[in-house]
């Protein structure tokens, strides 16, 4: 259905805002951690190329919903991401952190793709806070040590000097 659903995206006058929301909603079936990280990540890369970015408020969506459709797959990857430490049992707990880190990459590619759509003004207003809130939830190390290098190391230096004492009170 992705693949599909996608591939409608492509298409001129489509729904896209409302496949974007249908295509998020089929992904929240996949429950299984590896699987749902795996779907999540197929989606975006599929997605990528047709996320709207114009300021329209019809059907084909905008450059706000674009950044809600990544900042929800961001959010519900990460939370996948983060319940693998607590598959199996206590003993395999560094095989499970080496599977961990293997598979960061999957979650920080929404966050490139967020600096790729963003400037100065939405990341200081919609996209820092919401970033921020989703590493100190997560209450893991490994998460919020990637997840903040990840921020630091994409947006470029001027959006952070900008935002400094927010990143910093996070």
């Amino acid at each position: 259905m992705m693949t599909v659903g996608t591939a409608y995206m492509s298409i001129e006058d489509a729904p896209v805002k409302e496949l974007m929301k249908d295509m998020m909603d089929m992904s929240r079936g996949v429950q299984h951690p590896i699987r749902g990280l795996f779907l999540r990540y197929f989606l975006s890369g599929q997605a990528r190329d047709f996320l709207p970015t114009g300021d329209g408020d019809g059907p084909e969506g905008n450059l706000s919903d674009s950044i809600n459709f990544v900042l929800t797959n961001f959010v519900e990857m990460n939370k996948l991401w983060v319940r693998l430490q607590h598959q199996g049992h206590s003993r395999e707990r560094e095989q499970r952190t080496r599977e961990r880190k293997e598979l960061q990459l999957l979650v920080g590619s929404n966050i490139v793709r967020l600096s790729q759509l963003v400037d100065l003004e939405t990341y200081k207003s919609g996209i820092l806070a919401p970033l921020l809130e989703q590493v100190v939830q997560c209450r893991d190390v490994l998460a919020q040590e990637y997840l903040l290098e990840v921020v630091t190391q994409v947006f470029p230096d001027e959006f952070h000097l900008h935002t400094l004492d927010q990143f910093l009170g996070a």
